[in-house]
């Protein structure tokens, strides 16, 4: 059986609907979690959410995965970001669930 306990996971579209179960779920079983979507309001939410409920490790950023450029700046924006990160957030991302948006 496959775990995401420490492991670091980005879910594009993460504000609602899938994603943000996705999201919800990783973190719940331990994966450190970036989510990115347009709706920055609503990853926030979701990150809130998590945190709520006991997630360790989560970060929010608007992002628009049709724009490449943003795409390419996003990295960057997330590993300058301040917060509480684990190891495994820290590193590369072990895992992508990619256009979640509902």
């Amino acid at each position: 059986m496959t775990t995401i306990n420490n492991k670091h996971v980005l879910v594009t579209g993460g504000a609602s609907g899938l994603g943000r179960l996705l999201a919800l779920r990783c973190a719940e079983l331990g994966a450190a979690v970036t989510i990115w979507d347009l709706d920055a309001a609503g990853a926030e939410a979701v990150a809130a959410e998590a945190k709520a409920g006991g997630a360790g490790a989560i970060r929010d950023f608007a992002c628009d995965v049709a724009d490449r450029e943003q795409c390419t700046r996003a990295p960057t924006r997330c590993a300058r970001r301040p917060g509480r990160w684990t190891s495994s957030s820290t590193t590369p991302v072990s895992s992508v669930a990619n256009r979640c948006s509902s």
